[in-house]
């Protein structure tokens, strides 16, 4: 079998050739001296400094003391104080430590109450003038 070239089926004027159509494409830059439109300023914004630290005045009785040492006022001297604390085993500490020994506490285990202060008694006392302040049990 010999080689044919393969015969063109198509009569007629060639095709035209592509041109896309008007008005699609990409926009035109913007006329010389107009440019394109500024955007918008960033907000600024300004962080005010934190309100002072006031002492507090504190009358027997009527302030919540933690575990730990609290800035106050001395209700017996008057002096802008940090009560200085002090862990005693109270009545929760002991009951703590009877629990441990009957739910299984060997080999000392029953000891760690003493150890721990958020489970004994704080006893907040005037570093000035040593006067008592007051007393916080856990729980």
């Amino acid at each position: 079998m010999a080689y044919a070239p393969e015969k063109n089926y198509y009569e007629g004027p060639p095709p035209p050739s592509y041109q896309p159509p008007l008005g699609q494409g990409y926009a035109s830059p913007p006329p010389p001296g107009q440019g394109y439109a500024q955007p918008p300023p960033i907000p600024t914004y300004t962080i005010s400094p934190p309100p002072p630290i006031q002492a507090v005045i504190v009358q027997p009785g009527s302030v919540f003391l933690g575990h730990n040492p609290q800035p106050m006022q001395c209700p017996s001297c008057g002096q802008s104080i940090l009560t200085q604390v002090t862990y005693d085993a109270g009545g929760i500490t002991w009951l703590m430590v009877l629990l441990i020994c009957v739910f299984g506490g060997v080999f000392g285990c029953c000891l760690i109450p003493f150890c721990v202060a958020g489970c004994q008694d704080a006893t907040h006392t005037c570093p000035a003038c040593r006067a008592f302040i007051g007393r916080r049990s856990p729980f």
